[in-house]
């Protein structure tokens, strides 16, 4: 269900699983999956992100579910919505770019500056 109360508790499941499965695959952190505090706020916040997209939606959201059925919705966007999808989808593009130089900016610059020698 999309709720909040759906949100965490997948959030929660899927972190736990990923726990378990971190102490029987030891690989998990050579490929550098880092599971922590930081990893589940990063998951959590991908989940909240999901609801609050599917709130513009006509369709909308359980805010409370399982405690009330009523539904909510900021907006009544069609999932075809071109202009909405654009749009959704320059922002999530520039956040992908904006971690990437923040984590990886570095090598990138590394890289620019040996190809212009």
């Amino acid at each position: 269900m999309h709720s909040f109360v759906g949100v965490t508790l997948s959030t929660t499941a899927l972190f736990l699983a990923l726990s378990v499965l971190e102490l029987y695959v030891p690989t998990m952190k050579y490929i550098g999956i880092e599971l922590g505090p930081r990893t589940f706020l990063a998951c959590y916040a991908g989940a909240l992100t999901h609801l609050l997209l599917d709130a513009f939606t006509g369709s909308g959201i359980y805010l409370a579910y399982p405690f009330t059925r009523k539904r909510f919705a900021i907006a009544h966007l069609s999932y075809d919505n071109p202009v909405a999808n654009t749009i959704a989808t320059a922002f999530a593009i520039a956040l992908l770019l904006y971690i990437a130089w923040s984590r990886y900016g570095h090598v990138v610059s590394e890289v620019m500056t040996w190809l212009g020698r």
